[in-house]
């Protein structure tokens, strides 16, 4: 046998040997699949009560009440916080186990880290939790009819159960929603401000009655329903506890259209430290003196002008018979020079015009004016801008005390006369210049104006040449 002949045998006996090997070996495709089985059989919306005793003997119950709210009933007697203890049930009956071990001392089983109780449909079940495992995706539990531990994937639930007990706690100040709120008072610096639902619609009773602005009050009750808690103090309600207070919050609530519940105080007092950023409060719905941050009380600091309806004046334009708009202008030199002026104009709704006999009504007339000035046609388009801008209109803002100047750069006067001496309604509007804000004051009010409404106070009403 010459060298090339032996060469091609030892090649081909390599192919074969290499093809024999990887035949023999058994894939891993072929290796039987990983069976999970349910660790409890229970479901977490029949779990009544969970209870965590752990490894120092330290216990945590919590039970959930006829209407399906959790209260913790040890180390505390408190509301619970419903979406956390749910999260928690969940962790522990949605445990799956995939594979037992033997119990040694590297799963922690020994002397288990938490010891998980659990009351459902009646009966009790219970888990013990170890260790995590060595490369810590996995958990050791045990259940007490079993010998050898479970393999679970238990991170969620390692988390859920290293939480303090005050994380399980309800934070929320008050239980009320805003919908349930029937009337709220908020003192702040010996100064109540009281609000209340008359038929339905929020109305500021005091310290004068007004109609309110539904918004802004929705803004004050979130201010109520979003107080929550950043630290426990002490157990019970204790006005005492918290020093002066700097804000009040007393209400009532409706269950329903009828039944009005009495009324709740939530008190706001002192900083609970030197650095000031939380202060001291304390609340009957939750039973505690608490630290809250001292940011909340700004959503207090409301006048009842702040909390008003917004709308200044309502009036039903086709119901306007005359209009009366009296200005006094100073004289300027910038943006352009321009003298002082006065002027007061009279516009009066022109009269209906009379039938036309039945042989004219096909023949085409001219349009009649809606407004005269001075008894001659006016510009109905600037009449209809006006009555537009202020006829019906809202502020963004009211003030106690409008800024004032020696000299206005602009005042006017805007009257409107109803038909059949149904009353009359004058707005006074006053530009301090400087391109600010200008002023509005209507029926003891005085609030904010869009400086563009300027211009539709100084348009020309007269009707444009044909």
């Amino acid at each position: 046998m010459n060298f090339k002949t032996t060469l091609l045998l030892l090649v081909a006996l390599v192919i074969v040997g290499t093809f024999v090997l990887f035949r023999g070996r058994p894939s891993d495709d072929t290796s039987p699949p990983s069976v999970t089985r349910k660790l409890l059989p229970i479901e977490s919306f029949a779990v009544s009560e969970i209870s965590v005793t752990n490894s120092d003997g330290s216990v945590m119950t919590i039970t959930k009440g006829n209407a399906g709210e959790w209260r913790l009933t040890k180390p505390v007697a408190a509301a619970a916080e419903r979406f956390a203890v749910d999260d928690l049930v969940r962790a522990v009956t949605s445990l799956e186990s995939t594979s037992q071990v033997d119990v040694t001392p590297a799963t922690g089983l020994e002397n288990p880290r938490y010891t998980v109780s659990i009351i459902a449909d009646g009966k009790t079940h219970e888990v013990q939790i170890g260790d995590p495992s060595a490369g810590g995706e996995n958990l050791y539990v045990k259940l007490p009819s079993e010998t050898k531990a479970d393999v679970v994937a238990g991170s969620q639930l390692v988390a859920q159960l290293a939480k303090p007990v005050k994380d399980y706690r309800k934070t929320q100040l008050t239980n009320a929603t805003v919908e349930q709120f029937h009337s709220v008072t908020i003192t702040r610096e010996g100064q109540p401000l009281s609000l209340a639902k008359v038929d339905g619609v929020w109305t500021i009773t005091g310290p004068t009655t007004m109609p309110a602005d539904a918004a802004a009050v929705n803004d004050v009750l979130y201010g109520v329903t979003g107080l929550r808690a950043e630290d426990f103090v002490s157990e019970s309600f204790d006005a005492a506890a918290v020093g002066r207070p700097q804000v009040r919050i007393s209400y009532t609530t409706s269950g329903t259209a009828v039944t009005t519940q009495a009324a709740k105080t939530i008190i706001i007092g002192q900083p609970s430290d030197i650095g000031r950023k939380s202060l001291l409060a304390t609340s009957p719905d939750l039973a505690a003196v608490v630290k809250i941050p001292a940011t909340a009380i700004d959503a207090f600091n409301k006048t009842a002008l702040d909390l008003r309806d917004k709308q200044v004046l309502s009036l039903d334009a086709m119901k306007i018979d005359r209009i009366d708009l009296t200005s006094d202008r100073a004289a300027t030199t910038q943006p352009a020079t321009r003298p002082a002026a006065k002027s007061n104009i009279t516009l009066t709704r022109a009269p209906e015009p009379t039938t036309l006999p039945a042989t004219t009504q096909a023949t085409t007339l001219p349009q009649l004016p809606m407004w005269l000035l001075n008894d001659k046609p006016a510009n109905d388009h600037a009449v209809d801008t006006l009555l537009n801008a202020f006829a019906s209109f809202r502020t963004e803002k009211f003030v106690n005390d409008p800024p004032t100047v020696a000299k206005p750069l602009a005042v006017y006067t805007l009257s409107f006369t109803m038909r059949d001496d149904a009353g009359r309604h004058e707005i006074r509007i006053v530009d301090l210049g400087n391109d600010g804000t200008i002023y509005g004051s209507y029926n003891g009010l005085s609030f904010e104006l869009q400086r563009s409404l300027l211009s539709t106070l100084s348009a020309s009403f007269e009707a444009p040449a044909n």
